[in-house]
């Protein structure tokens, strides 16, 4: 029996795409409907940066899951969160209804009797002040990635912007939100990384058995063509995929990627890796739907 899922990203709160999108999802009948990551409002000033997604997320974001699980209660839905989001808001979706939605980040589910799913909202560092999802990509580059080596380290913005709480000053006691200024050290590549996080046991457990939804995009793929002029991807994840050879690899991070490579799909070895490359500035939403059996045999639909 099919299996079907429906996958896109980068939606950053655009209410007309998530509508289409969970409709699609509903119309079709899909068993699983995965979101991977940048799922809040962005372009807000600094101060209201964090209050604007957190009323988000507690005001429209889960409205959308409401209305489908009426009428497709057994669907799987998980949920990641992107670079473009704020990690102090992660207490919203832990706290939401499991049957609502799963947040799946390090987290390894079933789908089905057969494939299990994790989630990994992290990126290489960007040129982006908020870093509550960047990492360092890798602690040492290989010969072959040493252009990729070149363009971080002549690009990393170290002075970060992290999300955190604090208490407002006032007799009440509210808790407030606001950044926290830190400077990076690159030397701490050597402790905390993406390559480090993905050679923990709960991703490299069964990969032939396992879908990845990984907010990044693996490095110089046709899912990694950015309007920069080179990739942005991660290296940890492309020898995370060289050397386990997963069964499917979900990404998004980078919009104009199939516009620009031509292409929504990727093959490394044994492994199918997809990016919706939706555009949260059009009306439209791009998605990718699949039977699970047979992920080469994606389709990438704009609606």
């Amino acid at each position: 029996m099919e299996h079907k899922v429906v996958f896109s990203s980068d939606l950053h709160g655009n209410e007309t795409q998530y509508a289409k999108l969970v409709d699609y999802a509903e119309r079709e009948e899909a068993k699983t409907l995965i979101i991977g990551g940048d799922i809040c409002p962005k372009g807000m000033r600094r101060t209201d940066y964090i209050r604007g997604q957190r009323d988000f997320l507690q005001n429209r974001f889960s409205q959308f899951f409401e209305r489908l699980r009426l009428k497709r209660p057994q669907m799987n839905i998980f949920v990641i969160m992107g670079n473009d989001d704020v990690a102090v808001n992660m207490d919203i979706l832990e706290s939401s209804d499991p049957e609502l939605y799963r947040v799946i980040h390090g987290l390894r589910l079933s789908i089905n009797s057969e494939y299990d799913i994790i989630g990994y909202p992290y990126v290489p560092m960007t040129r982006a002040s908020l870093k509550d999802w960047d990492k360092f990509d890798v602690e040492k580059y290989p010969a072959s990635f040493k252009e990729a080596q070149r363009h971080r380290e002549g690009e990393w913005k170290l002075n970060a912007l992290r999300s955190g709480q604090y208490k407002e000053l006032s007799l009440r006691g509210l808790t407030g939100y606001d950044f926290v200024e830190s400077t990076l050290n690159p030397a701490d590549a050597a402790r905390d990384s993406i390559e480090r996080d993905l050679a923990s046991p709960i991703f490299t457990e069964q990969p032939e058995k396992t879908i990845y939804v990984m907010h990044a995009p693996p490095y110089g793929t046709h899912l990694d063509q950015a309007n920069v002029g080179y990739p942005v991807g991660s290296v940890a994840e492309r020898l995370f995929i060289e050397q386990y050879q997963p069964y499917l690899t979900l990404h998004g991070h980078i919009y104009e990627t199939v516009q620009l490579s031509g292409d929504f799909r990727e093959r490394i070895g044994r492994t199918v890796s997809l990016s919706s490359g939706n555009d949260p500035l059009r009306s439209h939403v791009a998605l990718v739907t699949f039977d699970l059996a047979h992920p080469e045999s994606a389709q990438r639909l704009i609606i």
